[in-house]
């Protein structure tokens, strides 16, 4: 999967020659999960990173993140968690804190009962779309939030991300 992303990042970079490649945001981000009707909902943590863009509207990202649900049904004691690897391409709609996107995901998948006997760990490709709101708090930095839907699988996971941009350049 790894040399599938760097396949596509090649790919990108080299069919936009505006498109700049290096590390221009750094967000770490947390948030809330709920991933569907026999789940309870759950946190989530992780961080992003812009790595290209190809204009002032539009961006790459890559993510990392884990998120963990438990079970509605108390007496399994089952939990739900994902740790995650993957890139979102991101459009910013000018001239206010809007924007849109979706992306893919390779998704480490896995059960683990109360006996803390985890399952095999699904690996699985995922796809996501997302929205949010960026809010400036000085020339550089921001504030989001996003409100993101992703499947996976039999899987139809919400999440609800907050979390601070900073500028590297």
């Amino acid at each position: 999967m790894k040399q599938k992303i760097i396949i596509i990042l090649l790919i990108l970079t080299t069919c936009s020659s505006s498109a700049t490649l290096s590390l221009k945001i750094f967000s770490p981000m947390g948030g809330i999960i709920y991933p569907g009707k026999s789940w309870k909902p759950g946190f989530q943590a992780g961080a992003k990173a812009d790595i290209l863009q190809f204009s002032n509207a539009i961006s790459l990202f890559i993510k990392l993140n884990y998120w963990e649900s438990k079970s509605t049904k108390e007496y399994l004691g089952l939990t739900l968690s994902n740790f995650y690897y993957g890139i979102d391409l991101k459009y910013k709609i000018q001239k206010s804190g809007f924007y849109v996107g979706g992306g893919m995901s390779n998704n480490n998948l896995q059960k683990e009962y109360q006996t803390g006997l985890p399952s095999e760990p699904n690996n699985l490709i995922g796809g996501s779309i997302f929205t949010g709101y960026d809010f400036p708090f000085d020339n550089y930095d921001s504030f989001f939030t996003e409100l993101r839907y992703s499947k996976i699988n039999d899987y139809n996971v919400f999440g609800l991300q907050f979390g601070l941009y900073f500028h590297m350049t």
